[in-house]
């Protein structure tokens, strides 16, 4: 079948209950090419290493195991990157991304968007739909961008503003846009820089297809316990859309992207009941809107009387809401 045409990238930390799904998801691919899926077990103590073991000798012309002593993630300095970098084929041309918790249940899910990219040569990205599986609760949230509407237009300035989430255990992309990142920058995640750098310069196709399960742990990188977590991500976040609007002289997308950063943290304080927090970004939000109203609004809030009287609603609020 020739030389290795996609390299699968997948990170592992004590995923002992999950990794089996997610190495399953990377054999039963059917395709027409050969591709490699390099997984990075990052110090595991739960047995997921054994399990990985055990794949990649069962399946040794696909499962490529990389086994750390040290963990490597907690270092910050790129070294699971280069790890990564190193162990792929150098004749691979497209990376796919999937980590140890999350699988593949699509088996066409590579050929499908290795075709499209190779017939789409402005394309640099083709991602899907997916569902969400809630761990803790044991349930699906299926279709999940199809049901949610989100109006994403899949364009650089869409996804610098809105910093949207889609699903990087989805995507298929052209491996050089990661030569093109800015590896000396350390940003708080890697998808979004590389969503922007990837959209910076080609387009981004959206498959309106479930192929991928997502599973939403009870702590995660994006998935925090508290709102002061939840405000450290979202300032990282913030970090990477004004790196990439500096970069990219997109200054008149600055207030935007401010709305959006306060809006929110608007919706974080609330989901984690924090109601002084809540009325402190509701006021630095309708201050960037524009507005009599919006404006008057902000004023009001201003006033303890106001705050005081308004804490019950909140609490009514969010007991209806969650």
């Amino acid at each position: 079948m020739g030389d290795i045409l996609v390299s699968i990238r997948c990170i592992t930390y004590n995923h002992a209950p999950y990794i089996r799904q997610c190495l399953d998801g990377f054999v039963m691919q059917k395709t027409n090419f050969r591709f490699e899926a390099i997984v990075h077990d990052d110090a595991s103590t739960d047995g997921t290493a054994d399990i990985v073991r055990e794949y990649a000798e069962k399946y040794p012309e696909i499962i490529k195991p990389i086994f750390q002593t040290e963990n490597q993630y907690h270092k910050r300095d790129g070294s699971i990157r280069r790890a990564l970098n190193a162990a792929m084929s150098p004749s691979s041309k497209y990376m796919a991304t999937c980590e140890g918790d999350d699988y593949w249940i699509d088996p066409y899910k590579l050929q499908k968007q290795v075709d499209f990219l190779e017939e789409h040569p402005e394309y640099g990205l083709v991602c899907t739909d997916v569902d969400f599986f809630y761990q803790t609760k044991g349930t699906y949230d299926h279709s999940f961008f199809r049901t949610r509407k989100y109006d994403i237009k899949y364009t650089f300035e869409d996804f610098l503003v809105n910093a949207w989430f889609i699903a990087p255990c989805t995507w298929v992309y052209r491996r050089r846009f990661v030569d093109e990142l800015e590896l000396d920058k350390k940003f708080i995640i890697g998808d979004l820089p590389l969503l922007l750098t990837i959209s910076m310069s080609s387009a981004v196709k959206y498959f309106d297809e479930v192929t991928t399960v997502y599973r939403v742990l009870k702590k995660s990188a994006s998935h925090l316990s508290s709102f002061d977590e939840q405000k450290k991500y979202q300032e990282g976040v913030l970090d990477i859309q004004l790196f990439y609007m500096n970069k990219n002289s997109c200054q008149n997308l600055y207030k935007p992207i401010i709305c959006n950063y306060y809006k929110t943290l608007v919706k974080c304080s609330f989901k984690y009941g924090d109601y002084d927090s809540f009325v402190s970004w509701l006021q630095r939000y309708l201050g960037e809107r524009q507005g009599c109203c919006l404006q008057q609004v902000k004023k009001i809030l201003n006033l303890k009387l106001i705050k005081w009287c308004l804490r019950p609603f909140f609490v009514f609020a969010r007991k209806i809401y969650y």
